[in-house]
This record gives C-alpha cells, sequence and structure tokens, in this order.
C-alpha cells in the first residue's frame, strides 16, 4: 500500500469557503433543515477534513515512523530502538525509563 499525498487537499482550488457557527457545525447538515446543501459546502468541508488528515499524518504518523536497517530498527521520535536476532534486544529509551529488554 502506498502513502496517501497528503500535498493535495480536496476543494483546495475551490473558492467556497463557509463560516459555520458551533453550533451549526455541531449540528451537522439538519441546521439546514429539509434544504439540501449547496455542493461548496461539500467541497470546504472535505478541505477542512483533508486538512485535519495531512496535519495528523505530518505531526504524528511520519513523525513516529520505524526504520529498519537488517535486523536493527529505531523509532527515533519515540527514542526507541534494537536488535532482532536470537540475541537480541529493545531499548525503550527515556520514554519509558531507560528500559532495555534483553535476550539470548
Amino acid at each position: 500500500m502506498s502513502t496517501p499525498d497528503f500535498s493535495k487537499l480536496f476543494g483546495s482550488s475551490a473558492s467556497s469557503t463557509q463560516d459555520w457557527s458551533d453550533s451549526n457545525y455541531l449540528t451537522g447538515w439538519g441546521y439546514l433543515g429539509q434544504e439540501l446543501p449547496p455542493y461548496q459546502l461539500f467541497d470546504f468541508l472535505q478541505k477542512q477534513n483533508d486538512t485535519k488528515m495531512k496535519w495528523l499524518y505530518d505531526n504524528l504518523v511520519s513523525n513516529t515512523a520505524v526504520t529498519w536497517d537488517g535486523n536493527n530498527f529505531s523509532c527515533p521520535a519515540l527514542g526507541i530502538n534494537g536488535l532482532m536476532a536470537q540475541n537480541g534486544y529493545i531499548s525503550f529509551g527515556k520514554l519509558f525509563g531507560g528500559l532495555i529488554l534483553q535476550w539470548g
């Protein structure tokens, strides 16, 4: 599975904007009653959702990637590294009080 392209935001070229009140935003489409929402509201909403997903990816997912080099692995953002072998270890770093598990 390939990594989604978070540089593309749905509707980013659309001119539609919306300034929902907190009440309307929390109510959802129901605030319109029986009236159908115009497509511009869908463009704006999806752009907002894509923006949130991009932020989550940029600030959480991409920063906690695990890299492998043979049997060695590391996750610098969490301070975790280790060697997955018959005689190996996992060092959990400062996040877990310097805990190191060894086996062999």
